[in-house]
């Protein structure tokens, strides 16, 4: 199915100058072995050779975690380290091509012991649809992919709609709205004069110790740095705390 040996390359260690969070002019994916936004690790603008950009791939993640990770990519790109990327047939339509991908991901590789290697690769075995005169059945993988994505997007407008999110459309009030802000006199004040930093009172006790829930004993919400529900994710006694409320809380090791 591949041509493992001449054309599958590995990510060197490359250092690029540029490096942007999000995609800005001229810039280009770089892809690394992340589960995450497709693997899109972050975006360069550094002018690359023309053997250091890709298109219409699959990679597939070769160390850490979670290797073996697969994702298809269309347009341009560029590779980090620890990946591995896989040209594709141009015949071959793009569901197709996200259908094996999908195959390729669960072959089993993951971990740190189940690293994938091209001699291991281009030994391994998938399983194809095939017609009845034995070909790879290409219309079923399309139409397969097809109903999955019109599912999924059925049930995000049912989602989108049940949660009054569907109409996107700003109003004319919330338009006029934002241009009433973008276009306020604004000015600039130093925080330490609009804010007083409070001393709290520091409670023997680990996060990991106190309870989630309310207890006779344990009944004051506790604020931690943790991000979820506010900081709020525990319970602590009332005895030596400081009790505060109607204010901002930010982190802090000091």
């Amino acid at each position: 199915m591949f041509d493992v040996e001449n054309t599958w390359i590995y990510g060197k260690n490359k250092q690029y100058s540029t490096i942007f969070k999000e995609n800005v002019k001229n810039s280009i994916p770089v892809i690394s072995g992340i589960t995450i936004n497709n693997g899109v690790n972050y975006y360069t603008t550094d002018t690359l050779k023309d053997n250091e950009v890709f298109s219409d791939c699959l990679t597939i993640s070769t160390r850490g975690e979670y290797s073996g990770t697969v994702t298809y990519h269309k347009g341009k790109f560029a590779l980090a380290n620890n990946i591995l990327t896989m040209p594709l047939n141009d015949k071959w339509s793009e569901k197709s091509k996200l259908f094996f991908a999908a195959l390729i991901n669960n072959l089993g590789y993951g971990g740190y012991s189940g690293y994938p290697r091209k001699e291991t690769l281009k030994n391994d075995i998938i399983k194809l649809p095939i017609t009845a005169s034995g070909e790879i059945d290409f219309e079923f993988m399309e139409s397969f992919v097809a109903e999955l994505e019109a599912e999924r997007v059925a049930e995000l407008e049912a989602y989108l709609a049940a949660a009054s999110l569907k109409d996107y459309e700003l109003t004319a009030a919330e338009l006029s709205a934002l241009s009433k802000f973008e276009n306020y006199n604004w000015g600039e004040f130093r925080i330490g004069d609009l804010f007083e930093r409070l001393n709290t009172k520091k409670l023997p006790y680990k996060a990991k110790d106190l309870p989630v829930n309310v207890q006779d004993k344990f009944n004051l919400p506790c604020l931690t740095s943790s991000f979820n529900n506010q900081g709020l994710n525990y319970f602590a006694p009332r005895e030596g705390a400081t009790i505060l409320k109607n204010v901002i809380s930010l982190p802090s090791n000091s």
